[in-house]
This record gives C-alpha cells, structure tokens and sequence, in this order.
C-alpha cells in the first residue's frame, strides 16, 4: 500500500501560503506527487514544507524552476508567489508613448535612463559609454 503525504493539511497549525495552493492544484491536476515534483524541478522537499506552513517563496530563482517545471510565464507565478504586485511587472512591460507624456516626465525618464547605463552604483562616478553592462578588466592603483 501507497500512501502519499500531503502537506498544508488542515491539521497544520499554519495555513499554507496562496503559491503552495496554487502549485498544489497544479500538481494534482497533472497526477504528480511532491517527491516527483521535487526530484523533477531540483527544489527540495524542506522547501516545500515551508510553503506548506504559510511561508512565501524567497527567491524569485524558485519561482523560476517552478515555472521552467510547469512550462508557464514566470511573470505568472511571481504574482502568485507575492514577489511581485502585478502593477509592478506591468511597469516594465509596458513602454509609454512619448508623444503622450509631459515634457518633464520625458526628461525625468531619460535621465533615470542615462544614470541605469552610465554611473556605476557602486562608485557614484560616470562609466564610459558601453561599459555600463560589462567590467573593464583594467585595475586602478592605489594612492601611496
């Protein structure tokens, strides 16, 4: 005989959070067990067992292999998951027309633009035009 352990059972103390319901539903209605699930997308068990005692997903990589596992759009599941609110994915996907938008929201949006790919965060300085993506691989000397 068989038995297949569910978590997130109405005996736990914890209710289990909106992803673990969500992804519970999704995995019975393929057939799969947890232990599958786990062995197939490489998240562990412990994982899991948190998301069946209420804890939320912590990290946007185990959303990711959620959604690799189920073949789903990962923006999907991050909204499921409450990594993300659904506004906040719509900011990055919807580009504005800029013949609808106020000179000073135009300025605004390309100086936030010029300091994404020029200033290095981490200096505060201006980086040379096409390095904001890659390292220079030069060293700088220190001062004696």
């Amino acid at each position: 005989m068989t038995v297949q352990v569910r978590f997130g059972s109405m005996n736990d103390s914890a209710s289990p959070h909106p992803f673990y319901v969500w992804l519970r539903r999704q995995l019975d209605r393929g057939d799969i067990t947890t232990t599958e699930f786990c062995r197939d997308s490489g998240i562990s068990m412990a994982t899991v067992q948190r998301w069946a005692r209420g804890e939320q997903p912590k990290s946007v990589e185990m959303v990711r292999r959620v959604a690799r596992y189920l073949d789903l759009p990962i923006r999907r599941l991050v909204i499921i998951a409450e990594l993300f609110e659904p506004d906040e994915l719509l900011e990055e996907l919807v580009v504005p027309d800029p013949r609808l938008l106020s000179d000073e929201r135009l300025i605004t949006m390309f100086t936030e633009e010029m300091r994404r790919r020029f200033i290095k965060p981490d200096q505060g300085e201006p980086a040379s035009p096409g390095s904001a993506d890659k390292p220079s691989g030069r060293r700088r000397r220190g001062r004696s």
